[in-house]
C-alpha cells in the first residue's frame, strides 16, 4: 500500500428541522432588506449578528478524509483447452506464462490474477470458455480497478461477446501455434441416430483440411458394425453422402479414417465414430404346430403379447395321408401353403418355431433343405420335439437332421420330473435370470436324445438333454425336448417361469446383443467408462485397451456376481476409446470428436479480433515474440504495438478513514452573534437625536 492520502470538505448537519431553519433564513431576509431600507450602513452589524446564529444553525463541519491508494487487478487468462494440448502449445503457453509472472508479480501497484479454464460440469471440454473464466474472476473487482486481461490461447474462443462496455479495459491475445500449421479431419455432418435393422441409411460427411493449399483427394476407410471394410477415394473439402446398412438390433457402431496427410498437428480428428440404434419394424414369426395340442397355446399368447410381432400360425389338422368320406368341397379347412411359406416367403421370417412339427408326407425333402439354408444363411429356429421326434418320421432324418443339436434316442419317456438347470444354465444369459428361484412345477414326458452339438442349459430325468442352444453356419438353433412348456402357464404343481424363459430364448435366436455368451460391453457415463467382459468357459480373457493417444494397456477384470468380469476406468482424454479380447473389438468415443476443439485447431485471431479492437488491446504470436513487452498507460490510450503490450493505470483509491471537527465552535459562534448585537447597541447608540 502506498502512503495515506487526504481530501477536505465542509457538510452542515442543522440542528434544527430544515424547513425552519429556511423560514427562519426568509424572515431574517426580509428584515435585514427592511433595516437596511431604514437605518442603511447602521444596520449592517445586526445583519451580521442574524448570519452567525443562521450558520450556527447549520451546524458546519470540517471533513477530512484519509485515502490509500489501491493496486489495479491484472488477469492471465490460461487456456487448457484439447485444442491448447497439441503440438508444443503447451510448451509455450507455459513459458508466456513464466514470462509474465517474472514481470508482474513483484510490482507493488499491481495484484496479478491467475486462471486456467477447466471443463466442470461441461467435461468433456467441446468449446473454449474464456470469457466466463474472466467473468467469474473478475466478479469482485470494479471496472475502475482492472488493468487488463491476458489470454494465452490459439484464438479458437466459443464465447466471445457480441458488444463491450466502452470503459472495459484492455484484452490482448497472446497466440500459440504456428503459420505454417496443417491439419486435415473428419466433419460428419449428418448421421442417422436411428434405423430399421435390414434397411440402409445414408449419411453426410466432409474431409476439411486446414492450412493445405492445393486440392487433394483422400482415402477414406469405413469399418462396419460386423467387421467389414468400405475404402473410396474422395475429395476433401466437398460435402459427400455414403449408404450405411443397419445390420442389427441395437447400437450398430461405425468407425471412419483417414491417412495422415503428413505434419498434420494431431491424428485424433483423423477418426471418427458414430452409432445408429438398430430398431426391428416388426418381428416376423411363423409358428407351425404338427398336431393340435393344449400347448399350442401357450405359444401363441407369447407372440401375440407383443405388439411388436406379426406372428403367422398354421395348425395341421388333417395331413394329406387322412382318407375318410368327407367330399372336398363340403371341408372348411384351408390347404396347408408349404410353397409359399417354405420357398417364396421364407426368408422374410426372423424367426421359424416346429411345435410337435412332422412330416408326414406333407412336405417334399427339398423345402427341408430350404429351412437347411435359411438356418445357416442366418436365420432363427426353435424346435419343439413332441412324440414323433422318436419315429421314423422324424425331423431328424430329414434335411435338417445335419444342423440339429441333438438326435433321438428312443421313444418319449412319460412320467413326472422337475426341470433343472445345469452349470451352464445357471450362468447363460438365456437361463441366468431363472436361476434365482429354481423351484419350479414337473412337466410329464420327454424325447431322450443324444448331444451333437451346442449347449445344454437344462435337463429332464437322468440328466437327459431338456434345452438345448447351438449355431449352424451364421444362424441359430433351439431344440426342447419336451413339449410340457405349457404345464408351467397352466400352474400346474406350482408353475414356472415360461414367459421370461421362451422370450429370452426366442431374442437369443435373434442374437441380441445382451444375451450373447461371449460378449464384450462397453458404456461411457458422465466421464467414466465401464468395461464388461463375459465369456462362459474358463479360459483366459484379457482386455487390452488402445487410449486416444495411441497408447494400450490391459485391463484388470474382476468377476461380479452376475457372471460377468468388469473393470472400471475415467476417461481423461476426448477421442476414441479401443478395447478387444479375442475376436471382440469395440470402440466408443468420450467427448465430441466432432466438436470444434477437434475440427478448428489452426490458431487464428480473428474471433478474439473485434474484442482487442474494442479495448485497445494488442495480439502477440508467440512463435515471433516469446517474451513481449509489458508497459503500464493511462486511461485512454492504445495500449498494444508491434512486440509489447499495456496494462492500464487507473489510480484507483479507497477511503480508509475520517475525521470530522466543527468549522465555528458553538461557543465562539454565540460569543461573535452577541458582539455584534453590541456594537450595533453601541453604534446606534452614538447617532445624535434629532432637535426640535
Amino acid at each position: 500500500m502506498s502512503a495515506p492520502l487526504s481530501r477536505i470538505h465542509i457538510t452542515v448537519d442543522p440542528l434544527i428541522d430544515p424547513a425552519f431553519l429556511a423560514a427562519a433564513a426568509f424572515i431574517m431576509f426580509v428584515l435585514g432588506l427592511a433595516l437596511i431600507w431604514q437605518s442603511g450602513r447602521k444596520s449592517v452589524w445586526r445583519i451580521l449578528a442574524g448570519l452567525i446564529l443562521l450558520t450556527v444553525m447549520l451546524n458546519p463541519s470540517l471533513i477530512k478524509e484519509l485515502h490509500e491508494k489501491t493496486p489495479d487487478v491484472a488477469l492471465v487468462v490460461v487456456d487448457r483447452s484439447p485444442s491448447q494440448m497439441i503440438g508444443d502449445r503447451p510448451a509455450m503457453t507455459d513459458a508466456a506464462l513464466g514470462w509474465i509472472k517474472a514481470k508482474l508479480e513483484t510490482r507493488p501497484d499491481l495484484e496479478l490474477r491467475v486462471q486456467e479454464t477447466e471443463g466442470g460440469a461441461r467435461q468433456p471440454v467441446t468449446e473454449t470458455a474464456i470469457f466466463e473464466t474472466i467473468d467469474k474472476a473478475l466478479a469482485d473487482v470494479p471496472s475502475s480497478r482492472r488493468a487488463g486481461t491476458i489470454v494465452i490461447s490459439d484464438g479458437r474462443i466459443a464465447d466471445v461477446p457480441a458488444a463491450l462496455t466502452p470503459n472495459h479495459e484492455p484484452v490482448h491475445l497472446l497466440m500459440t501455434g504456428h503459420k505454417n500449421d496443417t491439419d486435415m479431419q473428419i466433419h460428419l455432418l449428418k448421421a442417422p441416430a436411428y434405423g430399421l435393422t435390414g434397411k440402409t441409411l445414408p449419411f453426410t460427411f466432409r474431409i476439411d483440411t486446414a492450412g493445405i493449399k492445393d486440392t487433394r483427394t483422400v482415402e477414406v476407410t469405413l469399418r462396419m458394425p460386423d467387421g467389414s471394410i468400405k475404402s473410396q477415394e474422395v475429395s476433401t473439402n466437398e460435402d459427400l453422402e455414403w449408404d450405411i446398412p443397419v445390420l442389427y438390433p441395437g447400437q450398430n457402431v461405425f468407425e471412419m479414417t483417414i491417412p495422415d496427410a503428413g505434419k498434420e498437428l494431431t491424428l485424433l480428428n483423423n477418426r471418427a465414430v458414430f452409432s445408429v440404434s438398430g430398431v426391428r419394424d416388426r418381428l416376423r414369426v411363423l409358428l407351425v404346430t404338427g398336431t393340435p395340442h393344449p400347448g399350442e397355446r401357450t405359444w401363441r399368447d407369447l407372440f401375440k403379447s407383443d405388439s411388436g410381432v406379426d406372428l403367422i400360425h398354421f395348425t395341421i389338422l388333417r395331413t394329406p395321408s387322412v382318407r375318410d368320406a368327407t367330399p372336398q368341397h363340403e371341408l372348411s379347412l384351408i390347404a396347408f401353403p408349404i410353397r409359399e411359406l417354405f420357398e417364396v416367403k421364407l426368408k422374410e421370417f426372423d424367426l421359424v418355431v416346429l411345435d410337435r412339427f412332422q412330416p408326414n408326407g406333407l412336405m417334399a425333402p427339398f423345402y427341408f433343405e430350404n429351412l437347411r439354408n435359411y438356418v445357416e444363411q442366418g436365420g432363427a429356429l426353435l424346435e419343439v420335439s413332441g412324440p414323433s421326434y422318436g419315429t421314423e418320421d422324424s425331423l431328424y432324418n430329414t434335411s435338417l437332421g445335419g444342423v440339429y443339436p441333438a438326435s433321438p434316442a428312443g421313444a418319449v419317456i412319460q412320467g413326472a420330473f422337475k426341470p433343472e438347470l445345469t452349470k451352464l444354465g445357471r450362468i447363460h444369459p438365456v437361463t441366468q435370470t431363472i436361476a434365482a428361484n429354481p423351484v419350479w412345477g414337473a412337466w410329464l414326458q420327454f424325447m431322450p436324445v443324444n448331444l451333437v452339438q451346442g449347449d445344454v442349459l437344462m435337463t429332464a430325468t437322468g440328466g437327459q438333454p431338456l434345452l438345448i442352444l447351438s449355431r449352424a453356419g451364421k444362424g441359430r438353433i433351439a431344440q426342447m425336448t419336451s413339449d410340457q412348456i405349457w404345464l408351467w402357464s397352466r400352474g400346474y404343481d406350482g408353475g414356472g417361469p415360461t414367459q421370461e424363459l421362451l422370450r429370452r430364448m426366442a431374442h437369443w435366436l435373434m442374437k441380441e446383443p445382451e444375451l450373447e455368451e461371449d460378449a464384450l460391453d462397453v458404456a461411457a457415463d458422465s466421464g467414466r467408462i465401464t468395461i464388461k467382459r463375459r465369456k462362459l468357459d474358463e479360459t483366459d480373457i484379457p482386455v487390452t485397451l488402445k487410449k486416444p493417444d495411441g497408447s494400450e494397456e490391459e485391463l484388470q477384470m474382476t468377476p461380479d456376481e452376475d457372471g460377468w468380469l468388469t473393470s472400471g476406468m475415467s476417461a481423461k482424454d476426448q477421442g476414441i476409446y479401443e478395447f478387444s479380447s479375442g475376436t471382440h473389438r469395440r470402440i466408443i468415443s468420450y467427448g465430441d470428436t466432432n466438436s470444434p476443439e477437434l475440427r478448428e485447431l489452426i490458431a487464428s485471431p480473428d474471433l478474439m479480433k473485434p474484442v482487442m479492437d474494442a479495448t485497445k488491446g494488442g495480439l502477440i504470436r508467440l512463435e515471433d515474440t516469446p517474451e513481449p513487452e509489458i508497459r503500464s498507460l493511462p486511461t485512454g490510450r492504445d495500449y498494444g504495438g508491434r512486440g509489447w503490450i499495456a496494462l492500464r493505470q487507473n489510480n484507483s483509491v479507497i477511503v480508509t478513514g475520517t475525521e470530522q471537527s466543527p468549522l465555528l465552535p458553538p461557543f465562539l459562534s454565540l460569543l461573535c452573534a452577541f458582539g455584534m448585537i453590541a456594537l450595533a447597541w453601541w453604534q446606534e447608540g452614538r447617532t445624535p437625536k434629532n432637535r426640535t
